[in-house]
Order: C-alpha cells, then structure tokens, then sequence
C-alpha cells in the first residue's frame, strides 16, 4: 500500500507551522510610537504610521510563525503528528514516513518544504495526523505485537554526534568519557520533549551507538 493518498491530503511544512501560530501571536503588534520633528506635514505623518503598523505585522508574523515552528517540531518529535516526504536521490522515490530524528531546526528548509541532515535528504515534506496514517504505517497501531520498554535512541545519539561534527567538535580526538557528556547533552538539546532525563542516554548506550567500545 502506498503513502502517496495519504502524503497528497498533507499539509506542507510552512502552512502547517502557520497553523499553529495563535491567534494572540498574530495579532498586530504595539509598537512605540514614532515621531516626526514638528510642523511635518500630513503626508508625512500618515506615511509614518502607515511604516509602523507593516513592520509591527512583520515582526509579530515572523515571532508567530517561528513559535508554530516550533511547536510543529515538538509534535513531530513526540508523534503527535507525522511527516511524510520523498528521499532525494532515490528513483523511483516512493512517499515515506520521515524519522524524528529529522525534526531539529538545522534540517529544515522551511520555505521549500525540504529537510536536510544525518547524511539524508527529504523533499516534498507534508504533514499529517496520525490517525490518517493507513494501519500498517501507523506507529501508534501496530500490526504486530512490539517489543516493551523504551525504544532504543541510537538515531538520535547518532544526529546528535552528526550535529557536533557540523560545529567543529572532533569527537574522535575525545575520551569516551568526554565524548559520551558532550552527546547526551546535544541529545537533550535536539530533542528536548523525547529526553528530559537521560533516560536511555547510559554511557554505554552512546558508545554502542556511535561504535566506540
């Protein structure tokens, strides 16, 4: 069963952040009010308020959309919502649920819908619910029995070493102790609403991860 009915009632990546701006946040700003030096005339004072009023839609449009972004991202971190996209490179390329380990603001090209990093690329990202998912694809119904306890968090400890390396942080050159804090850390970072312990982050977790033993 293909995902492409289901990728095609998606929602693109930016639209769907816009979604989640509240209607507070987009509301138009107050800013303080500008002057003009006295005796300005009326041309000028009305092209003066007419400035400030579309830079005060601006900016509260740009602090909108950046808190829907971030709320989408937290939704497609802890499953509350699904992406689905095309890998680039790949032909054909069939419609494929993307990973969570995708969903961190450096992968993703809002404006053209596209996510990038960990070594992989996705193009044509829309977001869906759940529940639209078709059975088989839907992780939150199973179609086998799966396995108890915490999943394991191997992509995760390996986008975020991925993601070190992209800041200059040369984790070979570092002890495994050293190596396994600095991880866990960026681990935590990435993904806050998946790790707010370090549950399933051991040291011995990391290293097996990032093949240091």
């Amino acid at each position: 069963m293909s995902l492409e009915p289901t990728w095609r009632k998606g929602v693109p990546l930016l639209d769907a952040a816009r979604r989640l701006a509240s209607r507070r946040e987009r509301t138009s700003a107050q800013l303080p009010p500008l002057s003009l030096p006295q005796g300005a005339d009326e041309h000028a004072q009305n092209a003066l308020a007419a400035l400030q009023n579309l830079t005060g839609e601006w900016l509260t449009q740009s602090k909108a959309i950046a808190a829907g972004q971030d709320r989408l991202l937290a939704r497609l971190q802890n499953g509350m919502a699904v992406a689905i996209g095309y890998a680039e490179g790949e032909h054909p390329s069939e419609a494929v649920i993307i990973e969570k380990l995708m969903f961190q603001r450096e992968f993703v090209d809002w404006s053209r819908s596209r996510l990038i990093g960990a070594g992989r690329k996705y193009h044509l990202v829309r977001i869906v619910s759940p529940d639209r998912l078709p059975e088989r694809f839907n992780p939150e119904r199973p179609s086998l029995p799966t396995k108890r306890g915490r999943p394991s968090a191997r992509e995760q400890i390996r986008a975020a070493a991925a993601a070190l390396g992209r800041e200059g942080v040369d984790l070979s050159s570092l002890d495994n102790q050293t190596m396994v804090k600095l991880v866990v850390r960026k681990v935590q970072q990435l993904y806050p609403a998946m790790f707010k312990t370090q549950k399933g982050l051991s040291y011995n977790s990391v290293c097996r991860a990032l093949g240091r033993f």
